[in-house]
Formats: C-alpha cells, structure tokens, sequence
C-alpha cells in the first residue's frame, strides 16, 4: 500500500465517516489529518523500535575527486545517513572493485585531527578517515591524489512518508502492521477499547513476524508492548 492507500485503510479500520481521502497533500480536513499523522508517527515507531532492521542498512560506494579529504555522497548531503558502519569502509584505487580494496581504518576525531588530518597539502591515497562530530561529514586523510573508490555501510534514517504515492519500505505483506499501530494511536485518543484489542490482535502476530524477516536471528526481540 502507498502512504494513501495506509490513511485510508486506517480510516476504513477505525469505522470513521465519510469519503476516502483524494489526497493527503495541502490543506486536510481535520480528521483526515490526524490519519495521516498516526499513520507517518506509527511507520517511524516501528522503524526506531530496532536499530539494525535489514530494510534500513544501505551498502554503498563513492568515487573520489582528485584533491578530496570529504565524502560528498549524494545520501549524506541528502541526510539519509543515521549512522556510519565505521568497521566497513574500504578504499580501492581508481575503477577497482571492490574485491581489490583494502580496509580503511577509523580513527577518533581529535586523535585524526592533531595527527593525519592536520596537513591539508599532504596527497596521496587516503590511509586514515574519520566523523566530523558536528557534521557527522566523513574526513579522509591523506588529500586524494587519484579518484579512489571507496565503499562503505550505513544505517539509514527511518523514512518519513510525505507523497500520495510513497511506499513504507518494508515488504508489503507487514504493510498492515502500520495501519495496525496507527490504529492504536486512534483506539487510545478515542478512548475505543474495542479498537484497541483490535490493532493488538494484528501486531502481536504480524510484529514479530517483522523481526524473524528484518533482524539479524540473535537480535529478535518484542518491543511492541
């Protein structure tokens, strides 16, 4: 289901009146906006009740310009960067892949900034990388000579659905599980016991299930409660 699909259903779950929303863009009647909101404030719960779902890791890679000591990567100017998987960086030389690469060892801020980082014109192929701690930016050391490829980890952060058409990125079939906690959020607000019981009975099956697909097997827990 898309973002629309999601509010409506939710509407549909929850008995409420009137017609299926055209869109959830611009100015919304009131109720229709709440929809909307349980429904993005349940999608974001579940994404931050685990810090290593499968759907939220990203492997990627980034070629270098020459006379670089910053990873400028479309993802992290974006902000979709959560965190950096500092043990999997690894760098190779120009349009190497990267089974040709070697590991790019971490190196604490201030430790790289009073050693490696503090010559800006030393060049060469960079041997040292580090996290600004104010801009989480990537600072690599030393400044490249070549386009080196490097290719990295990270954990993304939790999508936030905002078009008609976006679609939460986990399988389809726990797309449910959302409306289910959204209707939670409804069940508690009206004070619906009956809605409640309702959105329990969905997440205390299609949750866990959740975990056993997204989670790493020694990591499966429940949170839901």
């Amino acid at each position: 289901m898309n973002f629309l699909e999601l509010v409506d259903d939710l509407r549909i779950q929850c008995g409420a009146s009137g017609r299926a929303p055209a869109t959830l863009q611009g100015a919304l009647p009131t109720e229709t906006d709440r929809f909307r909101r349980w429904v993005n404030s349940a999608w974001n719960d579940i994404q931050i009740s685990h810090t290593d779902w499968r759907f939220l890791f990203i492997e990627s890679s980034h070629t270098m310009a020459v006379n670089s000591r910053v990873l400028n990567q479309t993802e992290y100017a974006a902000g979709n960067v959560a965190e950096w998987m500092v043990d999997t960086f690894r760098i190779a030389d120009p349009a190497k892949p990267r089974m040709d690469s070697q590991p790019l060892p971490f190196v604490p801020y201030y430790e790289w900034r009073d050693n490696e980082g503090r010559d800006t014109t030393i060049t060469g192929k960079p041997s040292t990388f580090t996290i600004d701690p104010m801009t989480e930016a990537i600072l690599l050391a030393p400044t490249s000579d070549k386009a080196y490829v490097l290719f990295y980890d990270y954990w993304k952060n939790p999508q936030v659905l905002v078009a008609n058409n976006d679609v939460p990125i986990i399988p389809k079939r726990f797309h449910d599980l959302i409306v289910a906690w959204a209707m939670k959020k409804y069940g508690y607000h009206e004070a619906a016991s009956e809605k409640l019981q309702q959105a329990n009975e969905v997440i205390s099956r299609l949750y866990p299930a959740l975990e056993m697909d997204q989670l790493p097997a020694m990591n499966v827990g429940t949170l839901w409660n």
